[in-house]
């Protein structure tokens, strides 16, 4: 959803930052937030401060703001200056000036420490003078959505916090998401992973894409179907968001070397081409079906007459691979100028190449950054830069519902998601201190009124051998147990609320009390996950057998029997 300047200036900024804004324009003032809004966004817009804006940028800030737009108006600052230094004849350091001037002049922002932002607002308001492309270069790539988002951990982030919230259906017969279901998330993820001009904006090729990486994430041990449904491992979760972007990344790569079929083939060329950078897909192909032969090269050099294959891994199956890759953030896609398909590996993966193949590499643990933290409104919402940790994804997804992946993830707080929080181990006081650790400056106090009547809430669950028991948060647990009577219509059995009585007179008996009972039933704790974490330790095994043995005598290190081939992407269609 595209961000006007009034969206920009009433949701995305804390009030010190909107007020410095409006006196930098506007002179003193500024005490009332609507107020100040609606003046700047009428200065804004006049036709005089609009000339004068477009008039005060130099060239160099007119190239920096066509490219930072040409990638979605949100980019690491680093490659920023390092992308514009390519294109002129100036050093990056002299990018870092022109950046400083325009923030100075509050057309373009700083995300945390390290990312370049310009606001669809903004740009809107300078008008034609940026509308366009920057001039095209004959050595120019289009970045793809992974190149764009910069990502280090592609579509996995987003696709477990919008699993978690929302469980898709399975097929009882073949295992397969229901098609609804599956149509649903393609729409949900199309303009995440919308590459223009590379074919990548067909539904039905972004639904393959994201049943493929469903079934690798499902075979790690992060996903398992209960009943219907098929829920994330929230144990699993936790621990690889807590990894270093290298060990993400390798894990990946390692299980891919066990599970997958000639898939890493593809990585692996692009790890040798690393200081060509991006390679056209027809090369790549070339690359794939060679290195997918070699095993049969001794027969070939003896015996010439020798059956063998004349046609390796084609284009779309290439193409399969590169995709899957480029979500797993081990590859980044591009277009060429004639649309032609690009892809080169990322820095991590290029590191997680090494770690599990260079004897001589050791690894390093390192503890990352934190990056910048969350913003939260008033309306709920949740804003996060793409760019921060897996780790803070991981702990705001637990309690929030992600509604929408653009220049900010926006993550919502709704009942059903801090209920769900609760029923999953959190107590009301913890997802305060959590909302408190991971948003920047306060928490609006109407929305820490909310969640902390939201998170006291209570549930039924179907105990193995016992019928039905009620269970609640911590706090609403001991005040149930204090009212008047409750010995008459309720039996305590360690954390849980037997009914002595029919299930709709104790839901009745609650609700007269004020008690809110959630209304779909939930799985018993303990009852499901351990085939999950089972998957999961067992890749986790083979990816440390890598790491110690590293180089040639690197073991197969696979507990698993058949590997599972890649089918070729659709043909894309509108």
């Amino acid at each position: 959803m595209k961000r006007s300047l009034r969206d920009f200036l009433e949701k995305e900024l804390l009030f010190e930052h909107l007020r410095s804004i409006y006196r930098h324009f506007l002179g003193t003032g500024g005490y009332e937030r609507g107020e100040m809004v609606q003046g700047l966004v009428e200065h804004l817009e006049s036709s005089e401060v609009r000339s004068r804006l477009v008039t005060e940028l130099t060239p160099e800030e007119r190239e920096m703001l066509y490219v930072l737009r040409q990638v979605g108006g949100i980019a690491p600052r680093d490659w920023l200056f390092r992308e514009l230094a390519a294109r002129g004849d100036q050093p990056a350091r002299a990018m870092r000036r022109v950046f400083w001037n325009l923030r100075r002049r509050h057309v373009t922002y700083l995300i945390g420490s390290d990312t370049a932002y310009l606001p669809e607002g903004i740009s809107d308001v300078l008008g034609d003078r940026i509308s366009g492309m920057p001039p095209r270069q004959e050595s120019d790539v289009i970045p793809g959505a992974s190149a764009v988002r910069q990502s280090v951990h592609g579509l996995v982030i987003a696709l477990f916090n919008y699993i978690h919230q929302s469980p898709p259906r399975v097929m009882a017969e073949e295992e397969r998401i229901w098609k609804r279901d599956l149509e649903n998330m393609a729409d949900f993820f199309h303009s995440y992973l919308l590459e223009s001009g590379a074919g990548g904006d067909s539904v039905k090729l972004i639904r393959g894409r994201l049943s493929r990486l469903v079934e690798l994430l499902r075979k790690m041990g992060f996903l398992e179907k209960r009943g219907k449904r098929l829920y994330l491992d929230a144990e699993n979760w936790s621990d690889w968001s807590r990894r270093s972007e290298v060990d993400r990344l390798s894990l990946f790569l390692s299980f891919l070397k066990d599970h997958y079929e000639k898939i890493p083939l593809a990585l692996e060329a692009l790890v040798d081409w690393r200081s060509a950078g991006w390679i056209p897909l027809d090369r790549l192909t070339e690359a794939v079906r060679y290195r997918s032969l070699r095993g049969a090269f001794h027969v070939l050099r003896v015996r010439p007459q020798a059956e063998v294959a004349a046609e390796g891994p084609g284009r779309r199956w290439v193409s399969a691979c590169v995709h899957l890759l480029a979500d797993l953030g081990l590859v980044y896609t591009g277009s060429d100028r004639d649309g032609e398909p690009m892809a080169r590996a990322t820095d991590g993966a290029i590191r997680a190449w090494e770690m599990l193949h260079s004897g001589k590499s050791r690894r390093r643990r390192s503890k990352e950054p934190e990056g910048p933290r969350a913003y939260a409104q008033p309306n709920f919402e949740l804003l996060i830069p793409e760019e921060c940790s897996p780790r803070l994804h991981q702990e705001i997804g637990a309690v929030a519902r992600l509604r929408s992946l653009d220049r900010f993830w926006t993550y919502v707080l709704t009942p059903a998601s801090v209920a769900r929080g609760v029923e999953e181990g959190f107590t009301r006081d913890r997802v305060l201190e959590l909302l408190d650790r991971l948003v920047e400056g306060m928490l609006p106090s109407n929305v820490r009124d909310a969640v902390a009547g939201w998170a006291s809430t209570t549930w039924w669950v179907e105990a193995d051998g016992k019928g039905t028991v009620l269970r609640a948060e911590e706090s609403r647990f001991d005040s149930i147990l204090r009212m008047e009577g409750v010995e008459e219509v309720f039996e305590r059995d360690n954390h849980s609320l037997f009914p002595l009585v029919s299930r709709k007179e104790a839901a009745h008996w609650l609700e007269e009390r004020g008690v809110r009972v959630v209304e779909e039933d939930c799985d018993p704790p303990g009852e499901f996950g351990r085939s999950a974490r089972e998957e999961y330790d067992r890749a986790l095994e083979a990816w440390n057998r890598r790491l110690e043995h590293g180089g040639e005598g690197t073991p197969a290190g696979s507990f698993w029997d058949d590997p599972v081939p890649v089918e070729p992407l659709p043909e894309a269609s509108s």
